[in-house]
């Protein structure tokens, strides 16, 4: 399938359209992440209340990253 873009007349195939919007997507979701992780760590007060149950852990595993606060999971895992 192929589809016309109205601005351009220029033709253009629906994998390109799904490859690009998987990058854009890939780069929000990377952007989201970063910048609320980073919030959890530099607030003091997002750090005390919400945080610091994902780094209880003594040896960190991969299941670490789900053991999280539910208000963080829900900012953070809304987008995945």
């Amino acid at each position: 399938k192929t589809c016309c873009s109205p601005t351009t007349g220029v033709q253009t195939s629906s994998e390109t359209i799904c490859s690009v919007l998987r990058f854009v997507y890939g780069f929000l979701f990377d952007a989201w992440f970063y910048w609320t992780h980073r919030a959890l760590h530099e607030s003091q007060y997002l750090w005390d209340k919400i945080h610091t149950i994902h780094h209880a852990f003594k040896n960190p595993s991969a299941f670490c990253q789900d053991a999280v606060h539910p208000l963080e999971g829900l900012v953070q895992g809304t987008i995945d």
